[in-house]
């Protein structure tokens, strides 16, 4: 009997995320940002709001996935 693929991502277990919440204003309001995989560490992150491509954020989440 065929085994379906598993859904759960192969990465690393004790890794760090960064989220954030950009706030688009009154007429389109607030989402998470898509970010890519590799994107989403903190060196990462402080490099796109240095470089402004986040207009407005509104909150920023960090999470360890242990």
């Amino acid at each position: 009997m065929r085994r379906s693929p598993s859904i759960v991502p192969h990465v690393a277990a004790d890794q760090d995320v960064y989220l954030v919440l950009e706030d688009f204003g009154d007429r389109l309001g607030r989402a998470w940002c898509e970010t890519a995989e590799e994107d989403g560490n903190r060196a990462t992150l402080l490099r796109h709001l240095i470089e402004g491509q986040y207009m407005h954020p509104a909150r920023i989440v960090a999470f360890n996935t242990t």
